[in-house]
């Protein structure tokens, strides 16, 4: 863009066609920041997944028969191909902590096998009566709402 600027300056013998270049060099300058910034600043802020994502979550969660409900997953990316996963997790009275221990391993797998890019994941196991269970689930509905 500059030397064309100069080029035409020299050529047409106007100084004022050298200018021209430097506003366009600028313009670019200030487009290509501002979609940069905007890139970036997705992952300076840790942005969530997407709500088909949380819902298919929650989804492979519930499908354990050891889960009872599961939480709002709450999701935050660390890297273009690294994700965080915080999850409560309602288990059946009944359970044992031995029991508990397995459902959360697989849970941890399937989640990660639908998900590649989850890569750590903490859950909290809660375990509940039915009567807590139906309450809990009311609540997360209203809370989506």
């Amino acid at each position: 863009m500059a030397f064309l600027g100069i080029l035409s300056a020299q050529l047409f013998r106007k100084p004022s066609l050298d200018g021209l270049p430097s506003l366009g060099i600028g313009l670019l300058l200030v487009v290509t920041a501002v979609l940069l910034a905007n890139e970036a600043r997705g992952l300076l802020v840790g942005g969530s997944a997407r709500s088909a994502t949380l819902k298919t979550i929650r989804q492979v969660v519930e499908a354990d028969p050891a889960a009872e409900a599961a939480g709002r997953p709450l999701t935050m990316y660390l890297g273009p191909e690294t994700v965080l996963l915080a999850l409560d997790i309602l288990f059946r009275r009944a359970l044992s902590a031995n029991e508990v221990a397995s459902a959360i391993d697989r849970i941890e797998k399937s989640v990660r096998t639908k998900f590649a890019k989850i890569r750590h994941i903490y859950l909290e196991a809660e375990i509940q009566s039915a009567i807590q269970c139906r309450a809990y689930r009311m609540t997360e509905q209203t809370t989506r709402a």
